[in-house]
């Protein structure tokens, strides 16, 4: 005879009944609550091994017997739950098999006459779920919480733009001057009598001497002045990190009704977190891909008048596309930060 079980894991307890192949129920085992979201991993993992130990304690029978295990747990939302507690209910060995759902499955099954519709669950917390005829289940995804972010960015367009354009700024600022120093260098490395007199009618140094060679004095002045754009991209980006932390938790304030009724509808702290995670990104990439654009085409405009077609001759492609990398990299992990 095999031996399966289901565990109901909870915010306020967990159960676990053992029984026949066949329906029959043999014992049942409690323990406290192991929503992991609520109790912590380690808690919850702890009292789901009590509660099937319980119940397997008072039928008499050992793990080993058990074909299969059915674990619906709460808190088992996203993808990343899933597999943090198939790892950790792996771990425990408590049958020979085994698959993990959300509770609200297992309300869904044991309420409906066919495996298939929706299941409402108003415990310790709100949660629903559903599955369709095909067999497909309705999970909350991460593409919910993205549908969810640029709707809300859709609404709070004005603000948004505000902030988008602090990010356009720093980004556009610190890629005109990569790119310009990179055209420079480009085109002093060229050594050429007229693109030289060309820099040093724009006050650029060249410093090049009869062998070709930068003389000292002309790399200390080279380099101070590298210094002084460095620190000011500093400022640009500290701006721009400002601009984005005042306007997320203005947006925090603003919405705490909104934060109290997704929470409500059972919405996870971490559900929410990503929301504001994924909304502060989205700003921060399109301005860091806008600020790349303009920055890059201000520059080359800018550079094309001061030197002309040198520019094209010289142009130093993959090196602009290299501080451009950069600067989608810094500008997307300062929205982050």
């Amino acid at each position: 005879m095999r031996f399966v079980l289901g565990v109901d894991g909870g915010a306020s307890k967990t159960l676990c009944l053992l029984g026949r192949e066949d329906g029959e129920v043999l014992a049942l085992g409690r323990a406290g609550p192991s929503n992991h979201q609520v109790c912590g991993y380690d808690v919850a993992m702890g009292e789901i091994r009590a509660a099937v130990e319980g119940a397997l304690k008072a039928a008499g029978i050992g793990p080993k017997k058990v074909w299969l295990g059915a674990f619906f747990l709460a808190g088992a939302d996203l993808p990343e739950d899933y597999e943090r507690l198939s790892r950790g209910i792996r771990n425990l060995s408590l049958a020979r098999d085994f698959f993990v759902k959300n509770d609200t499955l297992a309300a869904l099954r044991a309420g409906a006459t066919r495996p298939w519709g929706v299941a409402i669950v108003c415990g310790a917390g709100f949660n629903a779920a559903g599955r369709s005829r095909e067999g497909r289940e309705i999970v909350l995804p991460l593409s919910k919480a993205v549908e969810i972010s640029f709707r809300s960015l859709k609404i709070r367009f004005g603000r948004s733009l505000i902030t988008t354009s602090g990010v356009i700024l720093a980004i556009a600022f610190l890629m005109s001057v990569w790119s310009s120093n990179e055209i420079v260098d480009s085109l002093r490395a060229a050594n050429k009598s007229e693109i030289n007199l060309l820099l040093q009618k724009k006050g650029i140094e060249t410093g090049i001497t009869a062998s070709g060679e930068v003389s000292e004095e002309a790399r200390a002045r080279m380099q101070e002045e590298k210094s002084k754009q460095t620190w000011l991209i500093s400022l640009s980006l500290l701006v721009c990190v400002v601009g984005i932390a005042n306007a997320m938790l203005m947006s925090v304030t603003e919405r705490f009704r909104e934060i109290g009724t997704m929470k409500c509808l059972g919405a996870l702290d971490s559900f929410i977190v990503k929301l504001f995670l994924l909304e502060s990104t989205f700003q921060g990439s399109v301005g860091t891909l806008i600020g790349i654009l303009i920055g890059s085409l201000l520059t080359m405009g800018l550079a094309l008048i001061d030197y002309g077609t040198y520019v094209f001759a010289y142009f130093p492609g993959s090196g602009i596309l290299k501080w451009a990398v950069y600067a989608l990299a810094i500008g997307t992990f300062l929205s982050l930060v």
